[in-house]
């Protein structure tokens, strides 16, 4: 990436180990990258299914380490099919409510964004209500937590990821919000922490709105 900012004269050129669509050396979906070396298309079928086995592989793995692309368009952990969606005019009643905030803390392009949410349950299911994502400082976060407090005032619980997010916690505790702020503590690193969630997610009990909506923000 910083090859691609710095140097006028560079160009991108993406060789996965199994060919995909539009495949920059004209092979065919499926095919394998180096033929000639042995390492034809049953090489290919055979070492992608052991690696997908192995625990230190898996899917995600194998997109970002042998396919030059992280993410997959399916989704790893988290499957793009599991999600169900739901019309903003026929939304349920929430026996709760709650804001998630991922903090950054620094504006720039280069940096994280910051994602705030409100999510919403009814029965066994969880809907996701509304959703902020941008780059954005310390002050506009602050800003950012408090209108969407105002827009979503049943939702008496924000949740913020406990990594460098204390001072959010001061600022809400300054102003009387002690009882609406608190910090949320994951096992380990984030993939760990996505575990717990992903039954919830494969039995579809979590929605998203059918369409973008006005309180989707990026």
């Amino acid at each position: 990436a910083r090859l691609l900012a710095a140097e006028e004269h560079v160009t991108l050129v993406r060789l996965p180990v199994e060919a995909e669509e539009n495949d920059p050396l004209g092979r065919k979906p499926g095919d394998a990258l180096c033929p000639e070396l042995g390492k034809d298309n049953k090489w290919l079928s055979q070492f992608k299914s052991s690696y997908l086995r192995d625990a230190q592989g898996g899917e995600r793995a194998w997109r970002a380490l042998y396919q030059c692309s992280p993410r997959a368009e399916e989704g790893g952990m988290v499957k793009r099919s599991w999600w169900r969606y739901y019309d903003e005019g026929e939304t349920p009643h929430f026996a709760r409510e709650i804001i998630s905030v991922d903090a950054a803390f620094k504006g720039g392009e280069k940096n994280d964004f910051v994602a705030i949410e409100v999510w919403g349950k009814a029965g066994n299911d969880y809907y996701l209500r509304y959703c902020l994502n941008r780059h954005m400082d310390f002050p506009e976060t602050v800003r950012a937590i408090r209108t969407v407090q105002r827009l979503y005032p049943q939702a008496m619980t924000v949740l913020i990821e406990d990594k460098a997010k204390r001072d959010v916690l001061r600022a809400h505790h300054a102003d009387g919000r002690q009882e609406r702020a608190r910090q949320c503590r994951f096992p380990g690193d984030r993939v760990r922490a996505r575990v717990p969630a992903a039954p919830r997610g494969m039995g579809g009990g979590v929605c998203g709105p059918v369409h973008s909506f006005s309180g989707w923000e990026t």
